[in-house]
């Protein structure tokens, strides 16, 4: 006999996840803004990937949320209607709906991605001034 499992507080636990990965993401694009964060191309390249990544499966799993907003089919009475409404408004994109959550972290998904090129523009700038700098004690180029 196959034994069965409980995923309920699994499934429960997705929204507090993203929220935790949204935080993480918000503190990466504060640490870049604050210029504490540079990336060399190469690297801010793979992240750049991997966000884009996170995005896109992001944004199909809130099209598929959203598409759930629509009353369940509970039978053909008054309270079957009531409960699919209600059932089916958790869907609706509100505070502590997944569609809400998901949005959150798409826009932060989105703030990262351009913190990630921020970042990647320092480095090179940064790399770029100390180039400059070598040039300039040596003796070659220009100032």
């Amino acid at each position: 006999m196959t034994e069965k499992t409980d995923v309920t507080g699994e499934v429960g636990a997705v929204p507090e996840q993203l929220r935790a990965a949204t935080a993480s993401v918000r503190a990466l694009a504060e640490e870049v803004a604050a210029g504490r964060v540079l990336l060399d191309p190469e690297a801010g390249d793979r992240l750049r990937r991997a966000l884009r990544e996170q995005h896109d499966d992001a944004a199909g799993w809130l099209a598929r949320a959203r598409s759930l907003n629509r009353p369940v089919p509970l039978g053909g009475h008054e309270v079957g209607w009531a409960m699919g409404r209600k059932f089916g408004g958790t869907a609706d994109g509100a505070d502590g709906s997944m569609a809400g959550v998901l949005t959150d972290y798409l826009a932060v998904v989105s703030a990262a991605l351009v913190a990630v090129d921020a970042a990647i523009r320092a480095f090179q700038d940064s790399d770029e001034g100390a180039a400059r700098a070598f040039r300039r004690i040596s003796g070659e180029g220009t100032w």
